[in-house]
């Protein structure tokens, strides 16, 4: 950070040696050391992480950032870390490493932000010698943090992001460039993820409130961060032609849902419950803020500063939140605002741990609650979450096999298959047609649908059987879904691929026939007509009628058999097709 530091003030507590002075430097290293000891031993990658991947390499393929090439459908949310992992693949680092690597600079990044505030902390004498640097080393033990210090997602490169444009806006003063910088750093953080726009707003009311030359400060401000957020805007728009990514819609963003949300919130709690100490700041904070400017200490000045805008970042974050209804992944929306937390944290241990050995103490105590806190949410869904590392490791194996057998049964085959959840890894490591994203991530029509009920977060929309057959010509899927099988007007059947079952939603003559020559296993559909089209004289006209519909869906409007279907036509009195 520039500028150099003020004078040490009067009151300020004097470093009792050298010891004292070099003290915060080994506890500083030790953050780093082992925050990178557990998040390579929480590392994992999930299953959205492929989404973003296959937007990535179409992109270096040159369809642009399409999933499926032709189609333009802005189905992620984190623009600057899908341009991230484009360039991985420009690399001989295999793509789940090249994430993992990135996402882990980042974390690390944001610990020794933390270290570096601390510093700041004992310039400005808001420290004593034997101060640590609390909130770096807690944040090396808060396991979630830890654990999406990986995962394939950019909630790590999110997290420092929004750390270092509020440190750029509390360091000191809010200058002319150091707006510049707060500005352009909180723009690549919306670019990381567009909630951050809420962030930013809140940056430009914090420069108002507190901004040298105020006006001009909030003017550079917004046009930093319009520098960053208006191209890719202005891109966005007219690239995928809508005002929000799809997954807005999808995940019905755009609605509340506050009953899910609070349950988020009160689970995220039930482990992180010790952050909420951070709130002791209140106290002195407020009575800061009733002293007059000219009567505060640079380093009360400073702390105040800081407390009200992580406060504030906090507050509107979390309720962000709960109003979307949280995320079906334990805690992973609200890690962003752990930084932030353990800011107030440090600052609270400061003010009410002056002695050293209470300072000592509180800081150790707080440290073991974070790291051996059990978390309330398992390897399973409960009330709508779950801990999405265990359940994705618990899963890893099974769908590292099933995409090994997938391998020699679709490889080089024109398949359209519809995914449902962890199956998006499928759309990266099969070598196949176009994918069907069925929870409407990546699908315009799904993601703007009517939402029938709320649900599992993020999961709550489905395709019928009729769009997905007859608009996306999806021919198979693996996915849950009931309907596809039970839905009256619509016929399927099931196949085996090796020891997979999957639905077969349509009938391809030539598709089939590939299949059938890799092994595998399904009922001959055009034998069934032949043996149902030898009995229609014993059948009723609605029950001919009925059927007839559900075999065009199924075979005839995608399989020119025009001998077959004008019997079923004239039993039902319709005109003849031709060839």
């Amino acid at each position: 950070m520039e500028g150099r530091s003020p004078e040490r003030t009067a009151d300020a507590p004097s470093p009792s040696g050298g010891l004292a002075r070099a003290w915060p430097w080994p506890a500083g290293a030790a953050a780093l050391l082992l925050g990178l000891a557990l998040s390579l031993h929480y590392a994992w990658t999930g299953d959205d992480f492929y989404i973003g991947l296959r937007y990535a390499k179409n992109f270096v393929a040159g369809h642009g950032l399409v999933f499926n090439p032709g189609e333009r459908v802005e189905g992620y949310t984190n623009f600057l870390w899908v341009l991230w992992t484009a360039l991985g693949l420009k690399t001989s680092v295999a793509p789940e490493a090249w994430s993992n690597l990135g996402s882990i600079a980042c974390y690390l990044a944001a610990l020794a932000l933390l270290f570096a505030n601390h510093l700041r902390a004992r310039a400005l004498g808001a420290a004593g010698g034997w101060a640590l640097p609390a909130a770096a080393l807690l944040g090396a033990v808060t396991p979630d943090w830890n654990s999406y210090a990986t995962s394939g997602l950019e909630t790590s490169c999110y997290a420092m992001l929004l750390l270092a444009g509020f440190l750029l806006l509390t360091w000191d003063e809010c200058t002319l460039r150091r707006c510049f910088g707060a500005g352009l750093v909180l723009g690549l953080a919306n670019l990381t993820r567009p909630d951050a726009a809420i962030l930013g707003v809140l940056g430009g009311l914090f420069v108002l409130w507190r901004g040298r030359d105020r006006l001009r400060c909030a003017c550079v401000y917004a046009g930093a961060f319009a520098l960053v957020w208006y191209p890719h805007m202005y891109w966005r728009m007219s690239y995928y032609e809508d005002v929000f990514p799809n997954t807005y819609y999808a995940k019905s963003a755009y609605d509340t849902y506050y009953a899910q949300g609070w349950m988020y919130l009160k689970l995220f709690f039930a482990r992180y419950w010790i952050l909420g100490c951070g709130l002791a700041m209140a106290v002195p904070v407020a009575a800061w803020l009733r002293k007059p400017r000219a009567d505060l200490s640079v380093a009360e000045r400073w702390a105040s500063g800081q407390c009200v805008l992580a406060a504030a970042f906090v507050a509107a974050y979390t309720f962000y939140v709960v109003r979307v209804g949280g995320d079906f992944m334990y805690a992973r929306l609200l890690v962003p605002t752990i930084p932030f937390y353990l800011v107030l944290v440090e600052h609270a241990l400061l003010h009410w741990g002056r002695a050293p050995r209470i300072h000592l103490g509180l800081a150790a105590g707080l440290a073991l609650v974070l790291l051996f806190m059990p978390s309330p949410s398992g390897d399973e869904l409960q009330d709508g979450v779950v801990d999405e590392r265990l359940n994705y490791r618990r899963m890893e194996p099974m769908l590292v096999r099933k995409t090994e057998t997938l391998k020699k049964y679709l490889d080089g085959l024109p398949v359209r298959i519809g995914i449902f959840g962890s199956e998006a890894r499928l759309t990266c490591q099969l070598e196949t047609g176009d994918f069907v994203e069925c929870h409407g991530l990546c699908d315009r029509l799904i993601a703007h649908s009517t939402l029938a009920a709320r649900g599992l977060v993020g999961h709550e929309k489905r395709p019928t059987p009729n769009y997905l057959v007859m608009q996306r010509k999806v021919h198979l899927t693996f996915g849950p879904d009931r309907r596809l099988r039970t839905e009256r007007s619509h016929s399927c059947q099931t196949m085996l691929l090796g020891k997979i079952s999957c639905t077969l939603l349509h009938w391809d003559a030539k598709l089939m026939a590939d299949l059938k020559a890799r092994g595998a296993v399904f009922a001959d559909f055009p034998a069934l007509l032949d043996a149902y089209a030898a009995e229609l004289d014993k059948k009723s006209d609605e029950e001919v009628r009925r059927n007839y519909a559900k075999f065009v869906r199924f075979y005839f409007a995608h399989n020119d058999d025009p001998a077959r279907e004008n019997l079923f036509r004239a039993r039902l009195g319709l005109p003849q097709r031709s060839r």
